[in-house]
């Protein structure tokens, strides 16, 4: 085995036959930020590239901060690989003037069920953070950028048809989600120049939810990045009251014709023509003196990445919530990965220890509806550089207590 210096298509190379691959290992993501230092590094067997990292180092107070998102890409199970790429990629860095270097590979720690449950004799990947541990790694305490993802939803769409897909929803999300198609919403993809519409939508989700979002020139160069190569994709549902009053006046008319000839029928009767007024009203209230025009209600921004089409960020309009577009935003995607023939549908982040009930349960909640399975990856490990990170370190948990 030789340690080398790749170069970024030789790393793209490898990146794109990867089965830990994933968007945020894409050579891209090392274009994102201005000023950051990138390093491609790998290891071969002959002229066999066996292993791959992109790195990106961040001068910080203390020296460079280095960070393999979502990497290295290697197969974990050969203790001797990782021992030698592990070792070789902190030598490399403390040379290049690291004081820390943090990975978080895309490798689930155990395999888990829709309940969070662990899953039995499932697949782990225990032996690999044992590994990392031997080789001098601990779990992150502290990131300067926001962490990612370490729980997260996914739905395994490969070899299924939507319509298997759509009897596999809880029937109660099932049902919310009929009834925001009935009122005739719509999804709509957005351009470069509508990006404004999407962080409108996710900065007020933002404020009322508490949580920090990057600016909107983040979003633009996230655009000008990936969808060159069809990787990103800003889609945002829709409704036109005009058109949906007109839809349900159209039903409730339909309804009205109708004869029933027994008291079920009767009262199922009497049930959808108070059920088609009163939305009508509703509508009519929150959306008065509206012309003929859409209205977003939902946005979500995807990255479309094989394998996967992975929801990565989205907000909702708070007053149209009881509308349910992000019902048909989420199920107008899972489709598409259907179409396109990606292998899984990745909701993306939900609360850790799901099992147990947590704070912010229903995002949790709300993605299971549509069915699929808890994913809870091996998490963040860094390495010590050099005599710098002790006292970065000491900082940090001196925060922590003041906290």
């Amino acid at each position: 085995m030789k340690l080398v210096h790749l170069t970024e298509t030789e790393y793209h190379r490898f990146w794109n036959n990867s089965p830990q691959k994933c968007f945020m290992s894409a050579p891209e993501i090392a274009h994102l930020h201005d000023g950051a230092r990138v390093i491609y590094l790998g290891v071969k067997e002959g002229a066999k590239i066996v292993a791959a990292a992109m790195i990106r180092g961040t001068k910080r107070r203390w020296g460079y901060d280095y960070y393999a998102p979502r990497g290295p890409l290697m197969d974990y199970s050969d203790s001797k690989l990782v021992s030698f790429f592990l070792k070789g990629i902190k030598k490399t860095l403390q040379e290049q003037g690291g004081y820390i270097f943090r990975m978080d590979p895309n490798l689930e720690l155990v395999e888990r069920d829709i309940d969070g449950k662990i899953v039995p004799d499932g697949k782990s990947n225990e032996q690999a953070v044992s590994s990392l541990m031997k080789l001098g790694f601990h779990k992150s305490l502290y990131v300067k950028d926001v962490s990612q993802i370490t729980w997260q939803f996914v739905l395994p769409v490969n070899g299924r048809t939507e319509t298997e897909l759509l009897a596999d929803m809880k029937p109660s999300a099932r049902r919310r989600l009929e009834r925001a198609i009935d009122l005739g919403i719509t999804v709509k993809n957005l351009e470069f120049d509508e990006l404004q519409s999407f962080y409108d939508v996710l900065a007020s989700t933002a404020g009322r939810k508490h949580f920090q979002i990057r600016d909107l020139s983040y979003f633009q160069k996230m655009y000008q990045l990936f969808s060159p190569l069809d990787g990103i994709q800003f889609v945002s549902a829709v409704i036109n009251p005009k058109k949906s009053v007109a839809k349900l006046q159209a039903g409730l008319a339909t309804e009205q014709t109708k004869r029933p000839q027994n008291a079920q029928e009767k009262k199922a009767h009497t049930d959808a023509i108070k059920s088609f007024k009163t939305r009508i009203a509703n509508l009519e209230k929150l959306f008065p003196g509206t012309k003929d025009e859409d209205i977003v209600l939902s946005s979500g921004m995807f990255m479309t990445t094989q394998p996967e089409i992975l929801h990565l960020l989205g907000g909702n309009v708070a007053e149209y919530l009881k509308l349910d577009g992000q019902y048909v935003l989420q199920r107008e995607m899972i489709c598409r990965a259907v179409r396109g023939g990606y292998q899984r549908y990745n909701f993306y982040g939900i609360p850790e220890n799901v099992d147990t009930r947590p704070a912010n349960y229903g995002i949790y909640e709300f993605k299971r509806g549509f069915s699929g399975q808890v994913e809870q990856l091996i998490g963040e490990y860094e390495l010590p550089l050099s005599s710098s990170y002790y006292l970065h370190e000491a900082l940090v948990r001196a925060k922590r207590l003041f906290k």
